[in-house]
């Protein structure tokens, strides 16, 4: 039993009031209980409003959700007594209105909404949000309207005053919206509007601020505009221009349409929309496009796009070939708010010619959105055809209107048409070596089809049973071949994700009774060799478990199979068991992966007598391995990763660890089956928790006890529901295991943290027992005083800390821990100063997690006031731990633990911002300014921002620091100045005062010429930088500032000596003087720059003249003749080396072609190549083409890194000649396909630009758009043997670059699979769109090429003859390398050898190769 919960007396008092308040609604009072009630409703009444007086006494976590709560009851119960008829209440109004609801009273209430909600979580804010509200409802039965105008103006102005960046701003000018004319906040603030807009970028800020808007838009016209239309251009004109200044910004258009647009035009008139779409600027479609949207959506404009109303079908086209409008204009196409409506036949036209890049779009996002766009058009489709063969068949049967009927059977023979084009470009995305993505859309574009009915065989259970309507026609997908082919292809794709789709496409396939005979066809006993294959092999087990589950799936006999792969695991784990070395690769895992699957698809309800035995034998299974592979995963020694008896073993060590962690993960996945569907006994329940104990405390690598978290989560939730008590007994037994001292617990606990926590994720009783009880058992533990000689690395408190860490970073105990986090807050704080690292980093660990918890992302700050209210007692712990530590430290004590202290202690005062009236931070301030002077440079300049944080009044804190910097104390004065730094530039942004920069520019003699210290003179230095970029510089004092700096350059540049500090110090005078000097002189600058003996120096210069150096200068001989010694130096930096090629390919002929040339081929530093290949493009000339091109090849490869592509497709695009040179344009074609998309879009827009000429924003086409159009338009330029010799040079290049007939290798040490160097290209694709333009390049290929065709032709028919082939699933022509390159071969036959296509096609089929392979096209 877990003792009773005892609440503090102000929380139980709120309680109190709460319950009474509850219980005494207005129809239970009666003229009987009348004055009891409502006296005890007007004293709690007073009590709650004086609370609020008295500054909210011990308001913990708890208690500031109970107030606002139980005042919001007390608001709403004062209100309905008032309004209730059957109630006398006048006396009670009068008493409330006179004594307790005062004009004084509601202002304080108002402020204490004020205070709380600017910085209170979701649950406080909507407390007060709702708060609020009843305060006003209540408010407006107590006052006439005329009384309470003034209060609501008067706290109009307070909530204006508000930081526009605060929720509450918004909330507030909303609660008000209804109550007076808002056009009044337009009048005293004239940016509000545009300033708001600005802020619809925010996740957090976006609906609460387009709320506000639009209440305050709506609130205008009905109340200042009084509802007429012929004000509708007036009041359109209050927002438009913001709304098209942030509308454009992709960052802004979702919001602002979500937010703004869609609520605002659904209220109003819709005149309204049509003036604001008329008044849009012209050519610009992401605007119109939203807007039509948003018509359509509302009902105002249904089919914009038809009959050419507000665009053409060829604008259309265009905007649908842009990345950024093509989901816009699919969706704008295929919507209609009424689904039965015809569907217009070119937008199946469109649909069939741009479908494609949808499909290989690499942005997830955009395809999801895409899906589901596709389901909403195929099931209006559905719709559509439905009513017009109901329609049709109404007419047939009256026998009216022939012609209407000849109509309807038209449209609906095009969808019918659409649908089957669909299958077969789904056919041609789901083909071996297509990408990824084209891949998974596609399969979720088949289930879709298929939910929606098309296929008539479809099982019930597979459709889509809302609004369910029938096609009037079937297309038979189900029955499909060529589908069931590419499924099974796919289940052994290297994707999870593809894998699960096929295989629930294959389910319902197997599920419906026309498909029987297709399933019949299989060769079950080839595909389970090819299972096993897979499952023997690490790389590809998923996907051979996935395999090894469908033959389950579609075989008869269910128990034998589950009984055969149990005998099969269970002879892999003995053999490992008496051979740990030579069976150390033994697929345990993967095997232990296929009975997992098997069993979650085994029918056990059909099966009740076999169920018990199949999970008993599991279980035993699981616990062996465990005992078989725990030597490997839970060692821990300094001598090696394994025990000894591995070491020179033969096996490599990541084999040996990849297989052990294998066969847990997936032996905890069979666990997990088992427990989500078979019957348990109670000892099973209790030998499966003490195997997870067992492993969560022994092994020594996270990532094999992150693998049985997800099914401790299940066994937990398991046991909740069937025997609570072993919970508690677990989470007994692991709270007790801190205290003992073990060997298995690591620095972070291991596993039991996580235990913990997981055990007390399963409860679900409201007031959390389990919860308060262990963490009040872990705070003892953490609170226990550490004994003398203690082992610190195995402290029981060090523990205890990590799972009080653990329970607050876990997202399911987030919420109920709120009320932990003062004591949590104090034991981190407490171990700050600890002498043992241990404790103190735990703490740290801990103190970060409720940083991030009560602080939210980083620079978010919240006020001191709600801050220390919140958590009473932190503001004294906090102050004496700093001022203890400085004291420390200032006495001469240097332990880390004083400096950590230090520096935690700033990082919280960091978080919090002043609150108006409140003088709780003054107190830091005195060890803030120590801090300043800390001999740590960290402490220094943490505490710097501390300062800037907490200061109030900037003119005070600026002059303050500036006479307290003294040189004699340089700690102090690099701290001061660290602090300068942060504050005058925001003094001086919101101020002129030109007597404080002259003040500051004033020391420059004392800061640079009497000051030794080169780090004091480099921040005096980056303090004057802050003022300059800040502010407008008197010129007198700016030329004598830039003269001192001169002079102190010339004299300091030439007396070298070893100090980085010196180097940053002159580095940083020189950038001065590069930004800030007359014009006249930069070259001098440069050139002392360059001569420099100072690296930074040196750098710096190169720098800046790699990007702002004008050459032409009559010393530019002189710069070239330095540049290019630099170029010479031995061990010259690499850095240093880029900028100096940089700089040199700005000047042309600066660079040699010999000299581009030395620098590629001998060993230099990436970036240095790659200053020399974009210097390549002024080389460039018909005489030195063939030599550059030849030394830009290797650049070209997908092997390089993108940096060189993209600087080799850089220098092909500068060459202004590119466009009329063959060679160069089919290389930009070959990056339309490379992997970086950077590339791919820079070479697609080059391409449209140049070559194919499109203008402005029709230049951003999609890659796969411009491939297409380059085509074509490359046919039209370009035609003759030498442009066909090149394309067919890189078509054959590509047909035998691999080997079809070569036996593959094993590769059973191979962990992961090997990826391409490029992913994104479709090979396959890419070689078709060569021999198209092959095809209209030439009217006949070499005799090589086709000698080389005939002979790969006449080997692969003797290839099949000789080994008496047969294709399968999973077979020969599955490989991606093998299905596109005889596909290729079939479609080369077909054009330069049609007399023998028809009897190639007949040997293929004969031999069954991929019936995609005959039906590609």
């Amino acid at each position: 039993m877990t003792k009773s919960i005892e609440l503090p007396s102000q929380e139980m008092e709120l309680f109190r009031i709460k319950e009474f308040l509850i219980a005494n609604n207005p129809s239970k009072i009666n003229n009987e209980n009348k004055d009891v009630i409502l006296g005890e409703i007007e004293q709690d009444f007073g009590y709650l409003i004086q609370y609020i007086k008295d500054g909210l006494p011990d308001l913990n976590e708890s208690t500031r959700l109970v107030f606002p709560d139980t005042f919001s009851i007390c608001l709403l119960r004062s209100h309905q007594i008032i309004v209730n008829k059957k109630i006398d209440s006048q006396e009670y109004l009068s008493a409330i209105k006179r004594h307790i609801l005062t004009v004084p009273n509601a202002n304080i209430i108002f402020e204490y909404v004020l205070d709380f909600w600017a910085d209170g979580g979701a649950p406080l804010m909507n407390a007060l949000k709702d708060l609020f509200g009843k305060l006003l409802n209540l408010l407006k039965v107590i006052y006439p309207m005329s009384d309470l105008k003034d209060i609501f103006f008067s706290w109009m102005n307070d909530i204006l005053e508000i930081p526009s960046t605060l929720r509450v701003q918004y909330y507030l000018i909303d609660a008000l919206s209804s109550d007076f004319d808002l056009y009044y906040i337009l009048e005293k603030k004239p940016h509000f509007i545009d300033n708001s807009f600005s802020l619809m970028n925010s996740d957090l800020l976006a609906n609460p601020v387009g709320k506000c808007i639009v209440n305050l838009l709506l609130n205008i016209y009905e109340k200042h505009f009084k509802n007429e239309e012929k004000f509708v251009q007036e009041w359109i004109l209050l927002w438009k221009n913001s709304a098209l200044k942030y509308i454009h910004d992709s960052q802004y258009t979702k919001s602002i349409n979500l937010y703004i647009m869609i609520p605002l035009f659904k209220n109003m008139p819709n005149l309204a929309f049509t003036i604001f779409l008329k008044s849009m600027p012209s050519k610009n479609p992401t605007l119109l496009l939203s807007l039509l949207k948003i018509g359509q959506e509302l009902g105002i404009e249904e089919e914009p796009f038809r009959d050419n109303k507000y665009t053409t079908i060829e604008s259309i086209e265009k905007l649908i070939e842009q990345d950024l409008f093509k989901l816009q204009i699919f969706e704008i196409l295929t919507f209609s708010t009424k689904k039965s409506k015809p569907i217009p036949s070119f937008v199946f036209n469109i649909i069939k010619q741009y479908l494609d890049i949808f499909l290989v779009d690499t942005e997830l996002e955009r395809r999801n959105y895409f899906c589901s766009s596709m389901k909403h058009f195929i099931f209006r489709i559905r719709d559509c055809t439905y009513s017009l063969a109901r329609d049709a068949g109404k007419l047939k049967k009256a026998r009216k209107f022939p012609d209407e009927q000849k109509e309807k059977l038209a449209q609906i023979e095009d969808a019918r048409a659409f649908l089957i084009w669909l299958c077969g470009s789904i056919k041609h995305q789901l083909a071996p070596g297509t990408l990824y993505q084209a891949n998974v859309t596609s399969l979720k574009l088949l289930h879709i089809l298929i939910k929606s009915g098309v296929d008539k065989s479809t099982p019930l259970k597979f459709l889509d049973n809302q609004n369910k309507r029938e096609y009037p026609f079937s297309i038979p997908i189900l029955q499909d071949a060529t589908f069931l082919r590419l499924l099974i292809d796919l289940l052994v794709s290297n994707y999870a994700d593809v894998r699960e789709l096929s295989k629930d496409l294959l389910f319902v396939m197997i599920n419906a009774d026309e498909s029987r005979s297709l399933f019949d066809t299989l060769d079950l006993k080839s595909l389970r060799e090819i299972a096993n294959s897979l499952l023997n092999n690490y790389e590809k087990a998923d996907a051979g478990a996935t395999v090894y589950e469908f033959i389950f799936t579609i075989m008869g006999s269910q128990r034998s199979f589950i009984d055969h792969t149990i005998e099969i695991l269970s002879q892999m784990i003995q053999d490992l068991k008496n051979d740990s070395i030579g069976c150390a690769k033994n697929s345990i895992g993967a095997h232990f992966s296929a009975l997992s699957l098997i069993l979650n698809k085994f029918k056990s309800e059909d099966n009740h007598q076999d169920t018990s035995k199949i999970v008993s034998n599991s279980i035993d299974l699981v616990l062996k391995s465990w005992d078989t592979t725990k030597n490997v995963v839970c060692h821990d020694s300094a001598l090696g990763i394994l025990p000894e008896i591995y070491v020179d073993c033969g096996v490599p060590d990541q084999v040996i660890i990849s297989h052990a962690f294998k066969a847990i993960k997936e032996s905890s996945c069979l666990l997990e089956t088992i427990l989500r569907k078979y019957p348990l006994t109670g000892e099973q329940l209790n030998s499966i928790g003490d195997l997870f104990i067992l492993q969560l405390s022994t092994i020594r690598h996270s990532g094999a006890f992150q693998a049985v978290l997800p099914v401790l989560k299940t066994y937990c939730v398991r046991c909740r529901l069937e025997s609570p008590v072993i919970l508690e007994k677990l989470l007994d037994n692991s709270v007790k295991s801190l205290k003992s001292k073990t060997q298995h617990i690591t620095r972070r606990s291991g596993g039991l943290p996580f235990l913990i926590t997981t055990v007390l994720s399963a409860e679900i009783s409201k007031r959390r027992p389990l919860l308060q009880k262990t963490f009040e058992n872990l705070l003892l533990i953490a609170r226990l005083p550490v004994p003398a000689h203690q082992d610190e690395f195995d402290l029981p408190q060090v523990n205890a800390i990590n799972c009080i860490n653990t329970i607050f970073v876990e997202p399911k105990l987030s919420e109920h821990c709120t009320s932990f986090v003062s004591d949590a807050l104090e034991l981190a704080l407490l171990n700050f100063d600890c002498d043992l690292w241990a404790l103190r980093n735990c703490s740290i660990m801990l103190f970060t997690s409720l940083q991030n918890r009560i602080f939210g992302k980083v620079g978010r700050s919240v006020s001191a006031k709600l801050f220390f209210t919140k958590y009473s007692g932190l503001r004294r712990l906090l102050l004496d731990i700093l001022n203890n530590s400085v004291a420390q430290c200032s006495g001469g004590g240097k332990e880390i633990y004083q400096i950590e202290s230090i520096f935690l202690v700033l990082n919280v005062l960091l978080r919090l911002r002043p609150t108006p009236g409140y003088t709780g931070l003054e107190e830091f301030n005195i060890s803030v300014y120590k801090c300043l002077s800390n001999e740590n440079w960290k402490i220094r300049d943490m505490a710097s921002r501390v300062l800037y944080s907490l200061s109030e009044n900037f003119e005070e804190e600026t002059r303050k620091l500036l006479d307290l910097s003294s040189i004699e104390k340089q700690n102090q004065l690099h701290g001061h100045l660290l602090a300068l730094q942060q504050i005058v530039p925001r003094y001086l942004s919101e101020n002129k005062d030109t007597e404080l920069i002259q003040r500051i520019f004033e020391k420059k003699r004392i800061m640079l010429l009497k000051n030794k210290c080169l780090i004091t003179k480099k921040a005096y230095l980056e303090l004057t930088c802050n003022v300059l970029e800040a502010n407008d510089m008197p010129d007198s004092i700016l030329k004598e500032y830039i003269s001192t700096l001169g002079n102190i350059f010339t004299v300091e540049n030439n007396e070298y000596v070893v100090s980085g500090s010196k180097q940053l110090y002159l580095g940083k005078i020189l950038d001065i003087l590069l930004k800030y000097e007359d014009s006249t002189h930069l070259h001098d600058i440069c050139l002392l720059g360059l001569y420099s003996p100072f690296y930074e120096v040196k750098l710096n210069t190169l720098y800046y003249m790699s990007t702002n150096f004008d050459w032409k200068t009559p010393e530019s001989s002189e710069f070239l003749e330095r540049l290019h010694s630099l170029l010479k130096v031995p061990d010259f930096s690499p850095m240093a080396k880029a900028l100096v090629v940089k700089t040199l390919s700005k000047k042309k002929g600066a660079l040699s072609l010999e000299t581009c040339t030395d620098l590629l081929k001998t060993n230099n530093s990436e970036d240095t190549k790659i200053s020399a290949i974009s210097s390549l493009s002024a080389l460039l000339s018909t005489e030195t083409f063939h030599q550059i091109w030849n030394l830009l090849q290797e650049f070209f490869s997908d092997s390089c890194s993108n940096d060189f592509r993209l600087a080799s497709l850089e220098c092909l695009t500068a060459y202004p000649e590119s466009c009329r040179n063959f060679k160069i344009l089919l290389q930009l074609y070959n990056f339309l396909w490379d992997d970086d998309s950077e590339i791919r879009e820079k070479a697609s827009l080059y391409l449209n630009k140049n070559f194919i000429q499109s203008e402005g924003w029709e230049s951003n086409k999609n890659t796969n758009v411009t491939a297409l159009l380059f085509t074509k338009k490359f046919c039209d330029v370009f035609t003759g043997s030498e442009v066909a010799e090149e394309l067919c040079s890189q078509l054959f290049q590509y047909l035998n670059q691999y080997d079809i007939f070569a036996t593959r290798k094993s590769t059973k040490d191979c962990l992961f699979t090997t990826e391409k160097d490029n992913q994104f290209i479709d090979e396959l694709k890419r070689a078709m769109n060569l021999l198209d333009m092959i095809k209209f390049t030439t009217k006949d290929i070499l005799k090589c090429y086709k000698d080389e065709v005939s002979h790969l032709k006449s080997t692969l028919l003797k290839h099949l003859k000789n080994e008496d082939f047969k294709d399968s699933p999973l077979g020969w022509c599955s490989n991606a390398e093998i299905f596109s390159r005889v596909t290729l071969l079939k479609e080369l036959i077909q054009h330069y050898f049609p007399s023998d296509y028809n009897s190639f096609i007949d040997d293929l089929s004969r031999h069954s190769v991929h019936p995609l392979i005959i039906n590609y096209s």
